[in-house]
């Protein structure tokens, strides 16, 4: 199948052709969740393929390992991967994708002429010093390039399309936002710039009923990701979702592999049976399901911004018959984040 770029794609690819024409090996393509970044990165890996050069794709979850994979079957681009017990290990594969995790255990692909680092935002020590090396073509993928000490990793940043023009132009979904009841915050311990788990869970916790019950009332029986606090916090989110007849399943550090990807498959599915996931963080980077319409914070975040737009964006892409994504906030993120977030999506 051929990969067709749209005009905006087009000029992203364009402008990194020119970056590294004029030296610049290290380079963020920064462009909004949903935006294709997927598609453009697989337009790079078949050409590299086709004048017979090696690229690696370095992914830092198990999901988004399978995901692109699947974009590279579908678009017919040979390739291996690189992870334990990985049922696709084809280390004669020019092309790669890669866990993160994996490569930190064993040696780099040797003559690899383009890495492509997914959500890079999340910087790996490991990763980090094999791109300095400035010895490739490195590029880096990420809705939110915020992350303190990526300037020292890449010379270049690349975006040509904003959130708010990708969403008046229909690329994405508009959205709407629903400030509901969330959790008082006052003198909560902080660690590190954020509320501990601990404090944030037990805070969280007497609002859950009205979680489902605005979903309930705003949600249309659509499908919904949900964040929550910690694993307890999200075991009672879906505890009382069920109770409520709405199917839904957990995507915690404790599912299983196997259990993910079969729940993963059924969520897909555009009639499936389940209406929900409900994760901490595991699905807040990456993870695409185009018909999610419905996105419950749960989570009170109180500096961090690129984690609350990316949570934000797993609604935005767009999707046949998808005429809004619907946002109900019970943590108070979207109040406390307006501004910042507003001044990023233009």
């Amino acid at each position: 199948m051929d990969i067709v770029l749209y005009p905006f794609q087009t000029e992203a690819v364009n402008a990194l052709r020119s970056n590294i024409a004029a030296g610049l090996k290290n380079q963020i393509l920064s462009s909004a969740t949903g935006s294709g970044k997927t598609i453009m990165a697989t337009h790079l890996m078949r050409e590299c393929h086709q004048k017979g050069r090696r690229a690696i794709f370095i992914a830092d979850r198990i999901n988004l390992i399978d995901q692109t994979s699947a974009t590279l079957d579908q678009y017919g681009v040979p390739h291996g991967v690189i992870q334990a017990q990985h049922w696709r290990c084809r280390p004669w594969e020019r092309i790669q994708v890669a866990s993160a995790a994996t490569l930190e255990r064993r040696s780099w692909p040797e003559d690899t002429n383009l890495i492509i680092v997914d959500e890079t935002h999340c910087v790996r020590k490991q990763v980090a010093q094999r791109i300095v090396k400035r010895d490739c073509v490195t590029i880096g993928l990420t809705a939110t390039p915020l992350t303190r000490g990526l300037g020292k990793l890449y010379d270049a940043i690349v975006t040509v399309a904003s959130t708010n023009k990708l969403i008046a132009d229909g690329f994405l979904s508009p959205f709407r936002i629903f400030a509901a009841s969330e959790p008082d915050m006052t003198c909560a311990k902080v660690v590190a710039g954020e509320w501990t788990d601990e404090v944030a869970a037990e805070r969280a916790m007497p609002i859950i009923g009205d979680c489902v019950g605005e979903y309930l009332k705003h949600g249309d029986g659509k499908k919904f990701i949900a964040f929550g606090v910690n694993v307890a916090h999200c075991e009672e989110m879906q505890r009382q979702f069920l109770a409520a007849g709405v199917q839904c399943a957990l995507y915690t550090y404790r599912t299983g592999d196997d259990e993910r990807t079969e729940m993963v498959r059924e969520f897909r599915k555009p009639d499936s049976y389940i209406r929900g996931l409900i994760s901490v963080a595991a699905l807040s980077k990456g993870f695409d399901v185009p018909d999610v319409e419905v996105i419950i914070m749960a989570r009170p975040l109180k500096s961090s911004l690129a984690e609350h737009i990316q949570i934000f964006g797993r609604g935005l892409r767009s999707h046949p018959g998808k005429t809004v994504c619907t946002i109900l906030d019970h943590a108070g993120n979207c109040v406390r984040f307006w501004n910042a977030m507003n001044d990023f999506f233009e």
